[in-house]
């Protein structure tokens, strides 16, 4: 059987070849700036390298009272009393404590540990996806995987596609998958399933193929997921999946790349299907060097605010590192609370893309050449196409993470902004407080330091302990959509002295710690008092320019038409060379530190184009 139409991602280039072997220009996409739109979400840069110590504990304990101000809607549901319609449209009442309004001091802890991470450039502590995935357009190589002796071995194959009942030989293995690129082209139903022979071939040659499997076992956890209640493709992923019960010498038929960095350093990706997602061998731990969260370590040492909330480790002698702060619930003050009459529909939210690495990642670039990717992915980039082929010319590079993610402020929000009519299973209903609303917590600190106090008090405040201060935080539900944005105000500070007759409260005025105690050159500090700041985006209002999810028309049907999705499929299509199974992206996530953080929509001009398919018998 032969396998032209098959080729690895680590293609070197042909000698003699130029960059001018690349794709047309891709003509299935206009820009449309009258569509603009500033991306709810930005980053504040990561710092320097994070400096850590011993905990070393201060003299000071006492109180610190706040003020909470609510300035837009907020939501804060109670997922105790989460009710479910017919639809599977979920609904909240606002979080109470003894039937009132009430809000956890749990996110109060969060919203601000999040902030002093920044100012004081410490780690990220919170590190919930360690697993790097995305998709890019280069067709996998067909492969065999089996297991000899307890070691794996992967072989190359050659795949066809069947259209009879084919009892497989010793070297064939039977795969059936969904192909809706191929039923597209056959005129078939999109959920019928196709069938495939795999036939092994020579061996590859390969390093870390264990680390590679394991990839690719978290890979097809993802596939899970993501099939959700498609029974059928539930029943399509588990036939792919490596199990300990099976025999060794089992067929795992799957899809490979190798990929290398020109010093003859590769890796090699598993992937269960041709065009899918590929899991990186590089974890969110790698990418992020000294800001790794303080947990992982077993040194003892802590960056600032792992030393002052707190944090567990791996150490065996000490499993954690008690916080030196305990953060009250926000109880409402009396007279100023009002809730939204009937509950509000809000407008379907998205999950965080982290496999829109144009968003999340800087744009590397060669390191010999110093030619930006057309396109790349969290640990490689793509150079160039071949002409023929569109085989990409790709290598292995350091790729470096935009930073630490936070939402805008929107100077304007009417109702409109986040609220709809539709009711769905995608979105949900939620009971709001209305800005007005004001709330009272505490902060208990024991035993730090008058250089941790400070600090803890301007990032509270933000610079200005004023409620009409543009410096505010976001929490709660709906960020995205311009809820919860509040101010937060320190109104006593008391710290408990002792003396013969037993402890006195000694109150510290405020203000006294008004002076900046952070790093001002420091650009994630820049980035996140921008960021902050209800400000940051009054020009682009005032150019017609609103927060929003990306926009794009005309790439489905329906409701897909205009999904957000659609833009990225759209600007990975529209850079130099770009197309449909040449990905080029032709814009990144404006940084917060330009005047202009708008991003142009995109309006489909022309009919998507074809794809890649298996050999028919």
């Amino acid at each position: 059987m032969a396998n032209q139409n098959w080729y690895g991602g680590g293609q070197r280039r042909p000698q003699g070849s130029s960059g001018g072997g690349r794709p047309q220009q891709n003509q299935n996409w206009e820009v449309d700036t009258g569509m603009s739109f500033i991306n709810p979400y930005t980053f504040a840069a990561l710092g320097g390298d994070v400096v850590r110590q011993e905990r070393r504990y201060g003299d000071l304990t006492g109180k610190i009272s706040c003020l909470l101000s609510v300035k837009t809607p907020l939501a804060l549901p109670d997922t105790e009393h989460m009710q479910e319609d017919g639809i599977k449209h979920k609904s909240f009442p606002f979080f109470r404590l003894n039937g009132e309004p009430a809000i956890p001091g749990s996110q109060l802890r969060g919203a601000v540990r999040s902030v002093f991470e920044t100012l004081s450039n410490s780690c990220l502590s919170v590190n919930n996806n360690n697993i790097l995935s995305s998709r890019h357009t280069a067709p996998r190589r067909p492969g065999i995987l089996q297991k000899k002796d307890g070691v794996w071995h992967l072989y190359q194959a050659e795949m066809e596609r069947i259209t009879y009942d084919l009892k497989p030989g010793k070297d064939e293995v039977i795969r059936k998958w969904k192909n809706p690129n191929l039923a597209r082209k056959f005129h078939l139903d999109p959920n019928d399933v196709f069938t495939y022979v795999f036939t092994k071939g020579a061996e590859v040659p390969c390093k870390r193929l264990d680390a590679a499997v394991s990839d690719y076992l978290a890979n097809i956890d993802i596939y899970k997921e993501n099939a959700g209640n498609d029974k059928i493709a539930a029943k399509l992923i588990e036939q792919l999946t490596i199990k300990k019960t099976d025999p060794e010498g089992k067929l795992y038929p799957l899809f490979y790349e190798t990929v290398k960095d020109g010093l003859g350093n590769s890796n090699i990706y598993l992937c269960p299907s041709q065009l899918g997602r590929t899991v990186y061998a590089k974890k969110l731990d790698d990418l992020l060097g000294t800001h790794r969260s303080c947990s992982k370590r077993s040194d003892g040492q802590l960056c600032p605010a792992c030393a002052l909330f707190g944090t567990l480790t791996q150490s065996k002698e000490i499993a954690a590192f008690a916080g030196q702060l305990r953060f009250t619930d926000a109880s409402a003050v009396s007279g100023t609370v009002r809730m939204t009459p009937s509950l509000v529909t809000l407008k379907e939210l998205a999950s965080p893309k982290t496999t829109s690495v144009e968003f999340y990642t800087v744009r590397p670039k060669d390191p010999k050449t110093g030619q930006p990717a057309l396109y790349w992915t969290y640990e490689s980039m793509t150079s160039g196409y071949d002409r023929k082929t569109n085989a990409p010319y790709r290598k292995l590079v350091d790729v470096a993470l935009n930073g630490r993610k936070f939402y805008f402020h929107a100077p304007e929000l009417k109702e409109t902004d986040y609220s709809t009519k539709d009711r769905t299973k995608r979105n949900s209903s939620m009971e709001l407080c209305q800005p007005g609303a004001q709330f009272r917590f505490e902060i208990y600190f024991e035993r730090i330091t008058p250089e941790q106090l400070h600090a803890l008090v301007w990032a509270l405040t933000l610079g200005e302990n004023t409620p009409d201060s543009p410096m505010q935080y976001k929490l709660g539900h709906g960020k995205p959509l311009g809820l919860g944005d509040v101010k937060i105000t320190v109104e006593e500070i008391g710290i408990r002295r002792f003396d013969s007759d037993g402890y006195r409260i000694e109150m510290s005025d405020p203000a006294a710690f008004a002076e900046m105690p952070f790093n001002k050159a420091d650009k994630g500090v820049q980035d996140l008092l921008k960021i902050l700041n209800v400000h940051t985006l009054d020009d682009d209002y005032a150019k017609g320019r609103r927060i929003s999810y990306p926009k794009a028309i005309g790439g489905g049907k329906g409701d897909n038409a205009a999904a957000s999705h659609q833009w990225f499929k759209a600007n990975r299509e529209m850079g130099e060379g770009g197309k449909s199974f040449a990905w080029s992206a032709k814009y990144t996530l404006p940084p917060v530190s330009k005047p202009d953080h708008s991003l142009p929509g995109f309006v489909k001009s022309g009919a998507p184009q074809g794809g890649f398919y298996g050999k028919k018998r």
